[in-house]
């Protein structure tokens, strides 16, 4: 999960609405948000850039790790498909983005950030990685596992919108971490409970 928000993302979105072009995700050096067609306007003025949570190369010398495991290792532009009610909670309600990144679809999330306490943050990053390993490997039977998916999206769920101000780079950073690993876990259990293998 990339989580957007801010400034720099309301920036980007009014970009993109002045000058009709679509947003576009992008990893390259780093993981951001910008206007498509290119990094430079005409006359060479840089474009607005909005970087993902934890992966901007010049803030986070984690960056690069962190980039490869929630949004590949191969370099992309991807456009997205933002709703104009998404666009507009964003720039007048000071909604985030989030964007998960499957094989088979990019999903956009927008939601009003709920900050917790950093002993509640670190909790929340135990849960995902208790229910992700523990849980998942006592699963018996497609029964166990279809109620199992369930828990495990609802978490994912519950932890989506959540940010925490006080947190230390690596709370963040383990953070991430869990919510995509129990997504991928998540991900290799159909809804009636059947495992079947994907890549990511």
């Amino acid at each position: 999960m990339l989580r957007f928000y801010g400034a720099d993302l309301k920036a980007v979105l009014n970009e993109s609405a002045s000058r009709n072009l679509p947003v576009v995700l992008v990893k390259d050096n780093g993981v951001y948000l910008m206007v498509e067609k290119g990094r430079l306007h005409y006359g060479g003025r840089m474009k607005h850039l909005a970087y993902a949570e934890g992966c901007h190369p010049d803030l986070d010398p984690e960056w690069h790790t962190l980039a490869r495991i929630l949004a590949g290792g191969d370099d992309f532009i991807e456009p997205l498909s933002l709703k104009p009610t998404q666009v507009q909670d964003i720039c007048r309600r000071d909604f985030q983005l989030a964007v998960s990144l499957t094989d088979e679809k990019v999903s956009l999330f927008t939601g009003e950030r709920q900050f917790v306490r950093a002993a509640d943050y670190r909790n929340l990053t135990d849960r995902m990685n208790t229910l992700a390993h523990a849980h998942f490997c006592a699963c018996r039977g497609p029964n166990e596992l279809s109620s199992w998916r369930m828990m495990a999206l609802d978490l994912l769920d519950e932890v989506r919108p959540v940010s925490c101000k006080r947190a230390r780079r690596r709370d963040h950073y383990m953070f991430m971490m869990a919510a995509k690993n129990l997504r991928c876990r998540a991900g290799c259990v159909s809804p009636d409970g059947a495992l079947h293998l994907v890549s990511h």
